[in-house]
């Protein structure tokens, strides 16, 4: 049986399940086990307007690590990344709405909170990532809560991070306005990579902690 809180997440985010919702509420319900105590009418403006603020709010916390990359796929501002196609795929797949698809948080207080490595997951799970942008800005985000969590993956990036890609190494330290293109950077080997992002579910083979300071 799913929960009625699964079900307010996809009639917040997911366009197709909202629009089925709207058209046959009585069927999702049963398909789902529950009734309607507790859940919106179809038609619900309240629940209309929250999806807009909140589609718009999901978008600026991702657009805010991504928008190199985002621009690259030539959408070129917040708003036309809220409404673009492939935020609406990202908010219906399991990268978005499962509970095991971003990096696992010791602290409850942000526990499935953050969207940016569930969006890495997507893109990397879609093989949408064919440049080395989205990898930055992983790497941005990684470097950057390093700042104030201690735990795992975060911890391994107290000093900065590389992205490996086509036989050059990027540094990205907590001077995030700029990414340094270095060749002479030490690389952790591929096992330590690996035993990094073991709690996350896709495989990366390109992004490594820095491992002295520079």
């Amino acid at each position: 049986m799913k929960t009625k809180q699964e079900v307010m997440v996809r009639l917040f985010f997911d366009d197709v399940f909202f629009e089925k919702y709207q058209k046959s509420h009585k069927d999702i319900l049963s398909e789902y086990g529950l009734d309607i105590r507790g859940l919106p009418s179809p038609g619900d403006k309240g629940v209309i307007s929250e999806r807009r603020g909140r589609r718009l709010l999901l978008a600026k916390e991702i657009y805010r690590y991504y928008y190199p990359a985002i621009h690259d796929l030539g959408i070129n501002s917040i708003d036309e990344f809220s409404n673009s196609k492939i935020l609406s795929e990202f908010c219906r797949s399991t990268s978005f709405l499962s509970e095991i698809n971003f990096i696992p948080s010791h602290d409850e207080n942000i526990y499935g909170y953050e969207n940016i490595s569930k969006f890495y997951h997507f893109i990397e799970s879609n093989e949408i990532n064919d440049s080395n942008t989205f990898d930055i800005g992983f790497c941005q985000f990684l470097v950057g809560w390093s700042k104030h969590y201690s735990f795992p993956p975060f911890s391994y990036f107290k000093n900065g991070s590389i992205v490996a890609f086509k036989g050059r190494n990027y540094l990205i330290t907590h001077d995030n306005t700029k990414v340094t293109l270095k060749d002479d950077l030490p690389i952790e080997n591929l096992k330590d990579n690996v035993k990094i992002f073991s709690e996350f579910k896709i495989d990366i083979k390109n992004i490594y902690p820095l491992t002295t300071t520079r």
